[in-house]
This record gives structure tokens, sequence and C-alpha cells, in this order.
């Protein structure tokens, strides 16, 4: 079957048969999830659980269908608006969308179906996933971040190093982020802001690496510069 012939299937009228039961729309709108085959079959009206019976005459349109549906989703950016599937299973409110982007025709009751059951289950269920996903996907990148710059840190901020030190580490890391961009407020004493930092930096840390308050002094001593106390000037 040529390419030409695959995209004229996709736009042709929707096919009924009564060789094939229809589906349960009610039931199948408040599913939660659609394999590929599923979707296909219900956008051709037939049941799912008959697809493989299908007749051989829609056959053909039912492999086109779902090569487009697995084409049009595929995993990548540039199809990023229909990557919320878990493997080959969809959100049925997707395969609509789909559907509509694609002009492929949807049985009414279908989309009354997902329609009715989309306010209360799947619509913030969707979005829900995609969310878990997305902070899977940012805990991901986070790692792969740390161990992209693991080779370039200096030893003494390496955690896993045999002579690692918490205090040493806290304290080059608050005053990277006080000095080296200049951030310091004007009239207000260093140590004060070196403290703040340092109990910022405590506020995201386990109970394991957090910094006992003598330590927050001794390290706010150490990484102060101006050791006579004194704000730093406006100008």
């Amino acid at each position: 079957m040529s390419k030409d012939q695959r995209s004229d299937l996709t736009n042709t009228d929707v096919q009924e048969s009564g060789a094939l039961a229809l589906p349960d729309y009610p039931q199948w709108g408040i599913k939660d999830l659609w394999t590929s085959r599923e979707s296909i079959a219900l956008l051709m009206n037939w049941d799912p659980a008959l697809s493989e019976n299908m007749p051989q005459e829609h056959r053909g349109r039912f492999e086109a269908l779902l090569e487009k549906l697995e084409r049009d989703t595929g995993k990548t950016i540039t199809h990023f608006n229909y990557t919320l599937e878990v493997g080959d299973r969809y959100f049925p409110w997707l395969i609509l969308q789909w559907a509509d982007g694609a002009q492929i025709p949807v049985p009414q009751e279908l989309r009354s179906a997902v329609m009715d059951a989309w306010p209360n289950r799947f619509r913030t269920g969707a979005l829900r996933a995609e969310r878990d996903r997305l902070k899977l996907q940012i805990v991901d990148l986070e790692q792969q971040l740390e161990r992209s710059k693991a080779a370039g840190v200096p030893a003494y901020l390496r955690k896993d190093h045999n002579f690692f030190s918490l205090e040493l580490y806290a304290a080059v890391i608050v005053w990277t982020e006080l000095f080296e961009p200049e951030r310091v407020k004007p009239r207000t004493a260093l140590k004060q802001q070196i403290a703040a930092q340092l109990r910022q930096y405590n506020s995201s840390k386990s109970s394991a690496e957090k910094l006992s308050d003598n330590a927050v002094d001794r390290i706010a001593t150490l990484v102060n510069p101006r050791k006579k106390g004194g704000a730093p000037s406006s100008s």
C-alpha cells in the first residue's frame, strides 16, 4: 500500500458493520487509558475486544490508522503535545484531540462518552500524571547534570570524598552564592547576611546535612571578610 493510499484511508468516512458489535461507549469513556489498538478500533466504531475479528475489507484502514497514531505520537519534541501516552497507552481525551487534528472522524457517541467523563476524571488525572512524569524527568535531568559536573568539581566539594567536610562545603557554597556575584545588601552586616544565607542553605537539606547553630556561627565568622564588623556602604 502506497503512502498516498494510506493518506486517503485516514480521511474516509467512519465505517459501520453489523458483523461486529458496537463498543459500549459509556464503559470505554470512563476507562483510564486506551491502548493504541483499542483507540483505533473505537475510532472505527468497532468493539476493541473483537478487533482481531475485523473483516478483511476494513483491516487495511485499521492498520493505516494504527501506523499513523504511533508515528504521530512518537516521543519526540516535535510531537510534545502527544507525549502523554504511557507506553502504548493513551488518555482517551488525548486520542480525540489527535483524531481532530488529523481530520479523522470521531463517532459522536464516543466523543460524548469521553467528554462526559473528562471534567471529573481525565482532565485532572491526566494533568496530575503529566506533572508527576515531568517531576521524574526533572530528577533524572538533575542527576545527569550532577554526573556531568562531577569531573570538574574540586575534591573538597565532592561529597563522596573520604575527607569531605560539610562545614567547608557549606562555607564555599555560601561564599560563592553571596560574594561571587556580589549580591550583598548595603547597610546590613556581612556576617548577618552570611548567617541568613546559611539558614537558607539549611532549609533545603536533610537532617543529616543540616548545620548546627554553632556551625552556622563558625562558618559565618570564617567567611566574613570584614572581621571588624560593620555593613557595606550603599555606594
